[in-house]
């Protein structure tokens, strides 16, 4: 509100937007810093004192601690999760998977770190962040209103989503962005996780991977989808499906749905294992898309 004036989209009483969000967390990180700084003083007033009690903190504690954590780490990797309702069309090993496994996410929704730090387009460039949470000198892709003039797998946003105050600040900071396929397009493909996407999770303990794709479409709002908006259901229409999924070479035949506008792909045999990924690589698959219903578009 303010110099922003007093139309900022979805702000409602109980939805006070990102500057609310923004003052709470600064209170509770000053609450925390103010601590820190406590603790830090008392402990430089015993040293000097010549008094110093025995460290509550050493080498010997924090890599006892450390295996502590560790154990707990494998006590629930190795535990089983409880299968709610709405994922029992998962079956029990992929809902092991997706929740004890290691996982790559590869969004278009912001904010996101995955964004500003260049791992979704691949660049690995950082973006410059500023005072207030958002960043500037980022991929954010291309209009949605360009689409026409472009051709591929598209990071996607929405330009009147990207309204900014009279004083150049943001007036906002969450957006729904999303990848375009275009029903003029012939196949279009993403190598997934990327380079960077990989050099940037190498802590993952199980490099070989089994090959399990779970894609979600953009969220439309309160359920009404545009006209031109195609259903990743649709892979299941038998006869003539509007849309078309390859991973590695190997045709995705059905999408089961998980939650809202998320579906688990499964190949011809109705597995949902696609192997461990291109050859040579480092767990890395091949996805294609194609959309044959003109006018229409993959979100």
């Amino acid at each position: 509100t303010g110099e922003c004036g007093a139309d900022g989209k979805f702000q409602t009483s109980w939805h006070n937007g990102w500057k609310d969000h923004l003052f709470i967390g600064r209170v509770i990180g000053l609450y925390l810093v103010e601590s820190l700084i406590e603790a830090v003083s008392d402990l430089a007033e015993n040293e000097n004192a010549g008094s110093s009690p025995a460290p509550a903190v050493s080498i010997e504690y924090y890599n006892h601690l450390l295996s502590l954590e560790t154990d707990d780490r494998k006590l629930f990797l190795d535990s089983t999760p409880s299968v709610v309702d709405q994922y029992q069309s998962l079956g029990g090993g992929i809902f092991h998977d997706f929740f004890r496994g290691d996982l790559y996410c590869h969004t278009a929704l912001l904010p996101s770190t995955a964004r500003f730090h260049g791992l979704t387009d691949g660049s690995a460039k950082k973006a410059v962040h500023h005072f207030g949470g958002y960043h500037t000198d980022f991929d954010t892709g291309v209009s949605s209103e360009l689409l026409a003039v472009y051709t591929g797998l598209l990071l996607t946003y929405k330009q009147p989503d990207r309204r900014n105050c009279d004083v150049g600040k943001p007036r906002e900071i969450d957006y729904k962005d999303w990848f375009s396929v275009q029903g003029t397009d012939e196949w279009v493909s993403t190598t997934f996780p990327n380079d960077a996407e990989i050099n940037a999770y190498e802590w993952h303990e199980n490099p070989e991977r089994n090959g399990k794709v779970v894609l979600c479409t953009l969220v439309c709002d309160w359920g009404k989808c545009s006209s031109d908006y195609v259903f990743i259901e649709e892979i299941n229409e038998s006869d003539s499906p509007n849309l078309h999924i390859r991973i590695n070479d190997q045709d995705v035949h059905n999408a089961t749905k998980i939650d809202g506008f998320c579906y688990a792909l499964s190949g011809k045999d109705g597995s949902q294992h696609f192997g461990p990924g291109i050859e040579n690589s480092q767990g890395q698959y091949k996805i294609e898309f194609k959309v044959d219903k003109p006018n229409t578009k993959l979100y």
